[in-house]
């Protein structure tokens, strides 16, 4: 239980830096319950997506894949990070970019995430648009929208 305190007091602070910006605002920030799901977003997922990989560029990993197959979005990528606390702030903050584009209307449902440490590691994780929603709505706090996330986290290799 301590070391779950750990990672929400670690990795928190990560999630609120890429949700920056998502709430309050004016229309073009409205909350995710309020996203288009309509052929405007539906053809501008490119530009989301485009976005998500410049938030991406600023990390110290290596994006190996980055497709979306509407409504879900796949993330592949090598990390040198090994120690759980800076694998989970780096979860932390590429979930936080992911909601990010959510909250900005993109209408991705799911991002599913894959791995590679150094040997044979790999870590899945994923982060559900559903959760966001009810971030955006109060029902969720960032911490819970944080453990959420982590809770999704496999090892398996090495």
């Amino acid at each position: 239980m301590n070391r779950r305190r750990l990672l929400v007091a670690g990795v928190v602070p990560a999630v609120a830096a890429g949700l920056a910006g998502c709430t309050g605002g004016d229309a073009a920030d409205a909350p995710s319950s309020a996203r288009s799901t309509g052929p405007k977003n539906a053809s501008d997922g490119r530009s989301y997506l485009t976005a998500f990989e410049r938030d991406l560029s600023q990390l110290d990993l290596t994006v190996d894949t980055l497709a979306s197959t509407r409504p879900t979005v796949r993330l592949e990528y090598t990390t040198p990070k090994r120690h759980y606390q800076r694998l989970a702030d780096q979860i932390g903050r590429i979930s936080g970019f992911y909601f990010k584009q959510l909250g900005a209307g993109w209408a991705a449902t799911r991002l599913n995430a894959d791995a590679s440490l150094e040997g044979d590691e790999t870590i899945t994780w994923y982060a559900r648009g559903e959760w966001y929603d009810r971030y955006e709505s109060n029902e969720l706090t960032a911490n819970e929208l944080t453990l959420k996330v982590l809770e999704t986290i496999e090892r398996s290799g090495a």
